[in-house]
């Protein structure tokens, strides 16, 4: 006798069986949708606080804070640990690093351009650039693999370049549109301080 053998499922109907609501093949609206959830907590922290909002949506899409895929247990983390990995590198950046040397104005040739501050010690200020440099890096990374991931969860055409151009550009536009993607908005309770920005 043989053994009888389970359905081959492709990668979009194993998603669809997974029980996610995500909408298939495009976005659930457009890049620059913003403000047709004005006033509400997606709206405000796509501008004021997008770090968060991107630990929000790697959180209720299942990402570690490198965007990969994890469990749902690690993945309950992943906003805090973002948001305690931004408030250490501000925190560094800003307190430690400019209060602790000495600076000096390197003013340009023509009067009215401003003065940009440097540090004295031309190592600190290596230092300093190569800690932003690679910050944003990680938050550029980060982003195009958290797209990538739903746009393949979401069956969306796109590619790996497409999604560093818009990072690129405009990195608040991608993480909203992120968010409004992986929660419908109209349906869901939206929540500031929840590990994955909806009422849990």
């Amino acid at each position: 006798m043989s053994e009888q053998q389970e359905p081959f499922l492709t990668p979009q109907e194993a998603q669809e069986d997974s029980g996610d609501d995500l909408p298939r093949g495009k976005w659930r609206d457009g890049l620059c949708d913003f403000f047709s959830h004005c006033g509400k907590p997606v709206c405000l922290k796509t501008w004021f606080c997008s770090p968060c909002l991107l630990g929000q949506v790697m959180s209720r899409s299942g990402l570690d804070v490198l965007g990969r895929p994890t469990s749902a247990e690690l993945a309950r983390k992943t906003s805090c640990r973002l948001i305690s990995f931004m408030i250490t590198y501000s925190v560094v950046v800003n307190v430690v690093m400019t209060s602790s040397f000495r600076k000096k104005s390197v003013c340009p040739e023509f009067a009215d351009e401003e003065c940009v501050p440097e540090f004295v010690n031309p190592y600190v200020n290596a230092i300093f650039s190569a800690v932003n440099l690679l910050f944003g890096l990680y938050f550029l990374l980060i982003i195009i693999r958290t797209r990538a991931e739903i746009r393949m969860k979401s069956g969306i055409d796109g590619s790996c370049f497409g999604d560093f151009f818009l990072a690129w550009c405009c990195d608040c536009c991608v993480i909203g549109q992120m968010a409004r993607h992986t929660a419908d908005y109209d349906e869901q309770d939206d929540r500031c301080c929840t590990f994955n920005g909806l009422a849990v």
